[in-house]
């Protein structure tokens, strides 16, 4: 890009991004809890508001945590959902 003369610059990577001074000054880093106690931390909301700041009520679900709810939601019966986990379709987080 510099040899063409456009504009660019550093992609930095995740742990860049994290350790950025900013991040630290606005505080974007929030740990929050699980139902089991684990805990997680995440980046929260980038912008301030005086009136109304951002709620973090709930922290992120693992991955596949409300699978077996959505499906019994959807009509799967116990035995069904068995099944796709066997197949390996959807993970075991009963």
């Amino acid at each position: 890009m510099d040899r063409e003369g456009l504009p660019g610059g550093k992609v930095n990577s995740i742990p860049e991004i994290l350790a950025d001074p900013q991040i630290a000054a606005r505080g974007l880093m929030k740990t929050m809890h699980r139902p089991d106690g684990t805990e997680v931390n995440v980046l929260g909301y980038p912008e301030v508001f005086s009136a109304t700041p951002a709620n973090y009520r709930h922290a992120p679900p693992r991955m596949g945590a409300d699978t077996v709810a959505v499906l019994r939601e959807a009509g799967y019966q116990d035995e069904a959902i068995a099944e796709l986990v066997a197949a390996g379709v959807v993970a075991d987080t009963w």
